[in-house]
């Protein structure tokens, strides 16, 4: 490519995912940049770099008159409910209408009532798709005299083939998935040596040498004429407590997991749905 690095694959690949790659997932735009607006000869103006050499009065004309947007604003929030504040109107500029995923045509007929009853039915329904084990869990009292404790309770979990089916078949990261492990190498420009170069788990030496074993396994009886496509999925999992509520001790313990297949800018983008709920761990 135009870094001069080079992949070496060990068997042909059947497509390359970071060809799909758009533009729009290499850079995000900075939401919180402000811009000074101006006006000359009656029409407003972006000026990020101008500060504008004026009376206060003449300045608070010129903004009211000119910039309805920000004069809706303040009147909204000057309309006598004194929870608005200066750091919520700053908040919901910069994380809401400066969003670039935001559109005010979905706004219409917009119900708040409504919306937030949407929200909860489909929060209700986090658990549809997993099972329910009845596990008994048997605890050391710490003391030869005292039996051990046991607590009955439900384990609510998804089975990683699901997963795995449903990632590498449907929805928008099946075609950003890496079938095929390689290795990277660019030659220095200083030294003129060839370097290899690490930056992802389907380019490093375990991926290449299981995908290697996977490609030489003798298949099932009633499958010797299988053609698929054979891909090692490399899982990855984490697990951590989260509290639900700012208030109170309502919280969870959900056990992760992530496809190594899919690129670390993929997986660290909480928009892409690449980190997947796999369990959840109640508590004794």
């Amino acid at each position: 490519n135009k870094f001069g690095i080079r992949r070496v694959y060990l068997h042909r690949p059947s497509y390359d995912p970071d060809v799909f790659v758009a533009s729009s997932d290499l850079a995000t735009p900075h939401l919180s940049t402000t811009r000074e607006t101006i006006v000359e000869g009656g029409r407003p103006v972006s000026n990020p770099s101008f500060t504008p050499h004026c009376s206060m009065s003449s300045t608070s004309e010129s903004s009211s008159s000119s910039n309805k947007s920000i004069s809706l604003l303040l009147d909204w929030q000057n309309d006598g409910d004194n929870l608005k504040s200066d750091r919520s109107l700053n908040k919901l500029v910069e994380n809401v209408l400066l969003n670039p995923h935001f559109r005010p045509a979905d706004l219409i007929g917009f119900n708040t009532q409504r919306e937030n009853r949407k929200r909860l039915d489909a929060a209700s329904k986090l658990l549809e798709g997993f099972n329910v084990a009845n596990i008994e869990i048997e605890v050391p009292s710490g003391d030869c005299s005292t039996r051990p404790c046991h607590f009955p309770i439900s384990f609510h979990y998804r089975t990683l083939l699901s997963i795995i089916k449903n990632t590498f078949s449907t929805g928008t990261l099946a075609s950003k998935v890496h079938m095929s492990p390689y290795k990277m190498f660019r030659k220095s420009p200083i030294s003129g040596k060839e370097e290899r170069v690490f930056s992802e788990i389907y380019d490093s030496d375990v991926m290449i040498e299981e995908h290697d074993k996977v490609q030489r396994v003798s298949l099932p009886p009633g499958e010797t004429t299988c053609n698929r496509e054979r891909v090692v999925a490399g899982l990855m999992f984490w697990s951590d407590m989260t509290h639900l509520a700012n208030f109170g001790n309502a919280k969870l313990w959900p056990v992760y997991m992530m496809l190594g297949n899919l690129s670390k800018y993929v997986r660290s983008d909480p928009n892409t749905g690449a980190c997947m709920h796999v369990a959840y761990l109640p508590s004794l």
